[in-house]
């Protein structure tokens, strides 16, 4: 079974690693672009034959995903992290966190909602 985002893919050596389409150099953006502008999927297929319409969908859940975004604190997950975190950047903070997450055996989904139960907090 196919998850959401695997048609999703990035790599710096393809459109500057920006979120491309199973690594076509048909940006995500692109794809969001053409639809806000009324083009319909079948419209989009005709100008892109190598897309297909669950890469169109799998776009559509991308954009919704990163829609969803909310600001957590990382007061709750300090433990996961070193005391400096002021001079740390956010990438910096965030694979840090996977990275130890992972060790530790805890899935995206824990993590996610270890983060999720900080907010409340």
């Amino acid at each position: 079974m196919q998850k959401p985002f695997d048609r999703i893919t990035f790599n710096p050596q393809i459109m500057g690693g920006r979120a491309c389409i199973r690594g076509m150099r048909i940006t995500v953006s692109l794809v969001l672009s053409l639809i806000a502008n009324g083009l319909t999927n079948m419209e989009i297929l005709s100008e892109y034959p190598d897309l297909e319409v669950e890469d169109i969908r799998a776009s559509l859940l991308y954009a919704a995903f990163l829609a969803n975004e909310e600001v957590r604190s990382f007061v709750g997950i300090s433990n996961f992290l070193q005391p400096d975190l002021d001079r740390k950047t956010l990438s910096n903070v965030m694979e840090e966190i996977a990275d130890k997450a992972e060790k530790r055996g805890l899935t995206p989904e824990i993590l996610q909602s270890i983060l999720k139960n900080e907010k409340r907090t």
